[in-house]
């Protein structure tokens, strides 16, 4: 896979870490903190997984590739600029640079 072009960084995204906060009634509240700002290349890819040779069950619906960010798991969530959601299923360092994050990630909210 090769780097992405500064011009096919045109997505605005937010890095959001979810938390869920109890709610007064024995429930949860579902909450996200902003940790972060990028740009993003957002592809729509097919929706098998394989690891090997193998399909698993994951659902992936997008690749997304944003300038390198540690610490990324799949407690966060992502939002583009038209807020559109999307989990992270699996985050990757491309090549092993630390200069870019390379992101399989489920849509999981439309557009607002």
């Amino acid at each position: 896979m090769r780097p992405p072009t500064t011009g096919e960084l045109r997505h605005p995204l937010r890095i959001l870490l979810r938390a869920d906060l109890p709610d007064g009634d024995a429930g949860v509240v579902e909450g996200y903190t902003e940790i972060a700002q990028r740009r993003a290349k957002i592809e729509p890819v097919g929706s098998g997984v394989y690891v090997g040779s193998v399909q698993i069950a994951a659902t992936i619906t997008h690749r997304i590739t944003i300038r390198h960010f540690a610490g990324l798991t799949t407690s966060h969530v992502l939002e583009d600029g038209r807020g559109r959601r999307y989990a992270v299923r699996r985050p990757t360092d491309l090549d092993g640079l630390g200069v870019w994050t390379v992101i399989e990630a489920e849509q999981v909210r439309d557009a607002l």
